[in-house]
């Protein structure tokens, strides 16, 4: 029984004061730099997984290591009890980094409500949106298509198929930015929509994402066609089914893009030249669900992750017909916004626990010989 205590009191003190500093530390300085501060955008993959898998190893040599080895662990052959209890200690810290990094992410963000999509850029960012007023494009959406091969003697072929949907204020064009085009020109001027005289009842009623033009003209080319009616100038409005001449390529400008991603891959794929026909096959596929589906009716809006951003980025410029060079990208969440932890605390919880009582077990059941000297100064 003694000897059990000294194994406990040699393991567990710095055991834990290793964990709770590397928890508390790396956390800490994750949400200030990055998240709180943004100091730095780095990989997701090496905040969230590299560096933590790295972490404890160092610590647990230095402190950990020097107090088992006090307690004298007979070894067995070439096994080698305290390299064990080291190796087991150190993946049960990093599994408890991991998931402490994903649920930090999820806790501390905070969620904005937006009246409409374009009012992101006037507040300060967060990781979390809820929108009452948008319209996604489907007729302006731009897809990109990414392939590898993956596996030992690359196997297997994946596909993913990013598609970025530009999201406006509404279905039909804002009365504000109409008014603004109006402010500064005279209220008698005319409104030419498709090269004829509209109304701007009319012109409120057309969908946002059909006009690919819309500027102010001075009465020189208006008069010689309306005469007097077009001396004050007018409104000129083109939309997709009119054909204008030598005009440049219409660029949209919307106020985010939605994320939205279809991943397949195909197992024990041998023959590239087959490869490629099924990747035409499921682009196919994919654009007809998409155009299927109904992408509306999220429950809120998430920060999508750097990494998955740069796919994303590519997609939206591959067109060349996008205004913004730094465009916001946001993933639809279609859950509770109070489920976003999911079960992220008790596996946190159980990774912690269950490895903690895994490698007391290891340390208890190993055999050691306390030293005289540890005996007499415990």
């Amino acid at each position: 029984m003694n000897h059990l205590k000294l194994k406990i009191r040699q393991f567990l003190p710095a055991y834990l004061i290793i964990l709770f500093s590397l928890l508390i530390g790396y956390t800490t300085l994750h949400w200030l730099l990055i998240i709180k501060l943004n100091l730095f955008q780095p990989s997701d993959d090496l905040v969230n997984f590299f560096i933590p898998m790295g972490l404890p190893w160092l610590p647990l040599l230095i402190w950990l290591r020097p107090r088992l080895k006090k307690l004298n662990y007979t070894t067995r052959g070439r096994q080698d009890p305290i390299a064990a209890i080291i190796i087991f200690s150190a993946f049960t810290m990093i599994g408890a980094l991991l998931t402490a990094q994903l649920y930090m992410i999820t806790t501390t963000g905070k969620l904005t409500i937006l009246d409409k999509i374009s009012d992101i850029h006037d507040v300060p960012e967060t990781k979390y949106y809820n929108v009452h007023h948008y319209y996604l494009s489907k007729r302006y959406a731009h897809f990109f298509t990414f392939y590898d091969y993956t596996g030992k003697n690359h196997e297997n072929f994946t596909m993913d198929v990013c598609v970025a949907i530009p999201v406006f204020d509404h279905l039909f064009p804002d009365t504000t930015i109409i008014s603004r085009l109006r402010d500064g020109i005279d209220p008698r001027s005319l409104v030419i929509i498709n090269g004829k005289r509209g109304t701007m009842s009319y012109l409120k009623t057309l969908p946002s994402d059909s006009i690919v033009l819309m500027r102010y003209v001075n009465p020189s080319f208006t008069m010689p066609k309306y005469g007097a009616a077009g001396k004050y100038g007018a409104l000129l409005v083109a939309t997709h089914s009119y054909k204008l001449k030598n005009a440049p390529p219409s660029k949209i400008s919307p106020a985010a893009w939605l994320s939205v991603r279809f991943s397949k891959t195909l197992y024990n794929s041998i023959k590239a030249d087959e490869n490629e026909s099924y990747m035409h096959k499921y682009i196919e596929k994919c654009y007809h669900d998409f155009m299927q589906r109904d992408y509306s009716g999220f429950t809120y809006l998430d920060q999508i992750a750097n990494d998955e951003r740069s796919k994303y980025l590519q997609a939206i410029q591959y067109g060349n017909n996008v205004n913004d060079p730094w465009p916001t990208i946001l993933r639809p969440v279609y859950d509770s916004y109070a489920r976003r932890n999911g079960n992220k605390l008790a596996v946190f919880s159980g990774v912690n626990g269950g490895g903690l009582l895994l490698v007391l077990l290891i340390v208890c059941l190993c055999k050691a010989r306390p030293d005289k000297k540890l005996i007499s100064s415990l």
